[in-house]
């Protein structure tokens, strides 16, 4: 299968504005990023959407703040245990000073990034990531 996406980006509702600013700097930077709010059209099922999108991504960002781990949802552990399935890089952004202990065990040892501003979030992922 092709790939369709660079990245792919999974967050909660409190980091949607957030997201969408990352989403954009990483666009202006030249990847091509699946953000749900942005990608999937009126009418399409979110879950096939979804799934569909992470067969077809190169990298997926899991954004967390301290809500997101006390509360993660059902559907960020079924995305990110999809993305593991599939063989995905996973990178975590976490707001800084984050936890990395309370999160399910297989993303504990994972090195995460500190969110900053989107922009500068992007800018540094960028350059660990695609060189």
């Amino acid at each position: 299968m092709s790939k369709k996406y660079d990245v792919f980006v999974s967050h909660d509702p409190p980091s949607e504005e957030w997201a969408r600013s990352f989403t954009a700097s990483l666009v202006a930077n030249g990847l091509s990023v699946f953000l749900d709010v942005r990608s999937i059209l009126p009418g399409e099922a979110w879950k096939e959407a979804i799934e569909k999108a992470l067969r077809e991504s190169e990298l997926m960002i899991v954004i967390l703040d301290g809500r997101s781990a006390i509360r993660m949802r059902s559907w960020m552990y079924h995305d990110v245990g999809a993305a593991l399935a599939l063989g995905k890089k996973i990178i975590m952004i976490t707001a800084k000073g984050f936890d990395q202990s309370s999160l399910p065990s297989f993303l504990q040892n994972k090195k995460a990034l500190t969110k900053k501003s989107p922009k500068d979030t992007a800018s540094e992922l960028m350059a660990e990531t695609v060189g």
